[in-house]
């Protein structure tokens, strides 16, 4: 057994424990509260879980996620950019707070929009030290 966590693209993962993941993401009251977060995130995991994470590009986010018209620019306009950079710390908050013991975490790294999924191992202090 492995004491790092997995971090992985191609995850051994269950796309049923993604989807799990994600209901217990979006009742978050930051993702709650917005239909945008959880439409992006929804869709960027969609994406990578059907094999097209190459597609995961800001003008695709742009015209799928947020309805950016086809003559969208995102070289001028870093909309995308804003709203991955909201994403990333709403998730950051949940698994600091409510999601801390989760078994998997989420993540979008910094310069992409293809999420990882982390298996969590449980720490070291939830388990009793001395058996009686």
């Amino acid at each position: 057994m492995s004491t790092n966590p997995t971090l992985s693209l191609e995850s051994n993962v269950s796309k049923d424990a993604i989807y799990q993941q994600l209901e217990k993401v979006f009742l978050d009251p930051l993702f709650k509260n917005s239909e945008i977060l959880k439409k992006f995130l929804l869709f960027i995991v969609d994406e990578t879980l059907s094999g097209h994470s190459n597609s995961l590009k800001e003008y695709t986010i742009g015209l799928k996620v947020l309805s950016k018209a086809t003559d969208f620019k995102p070289q001028e306009n870093g909309i995308v950019r804003i709203h991955a950079g909201r994403l990333r710390k709403a998730l950051s908050h949940y698994y600091s707070t409510d999601g801390v013991n989760d078994n998997l975490r989420i993540a979008i790294p910094k310069g992409c929009y293809v999420p990882v999924f982390i298996e969590n191992e449980k720490p070291m202090w939830s388990k009793k030290k001395h058996e009686h």
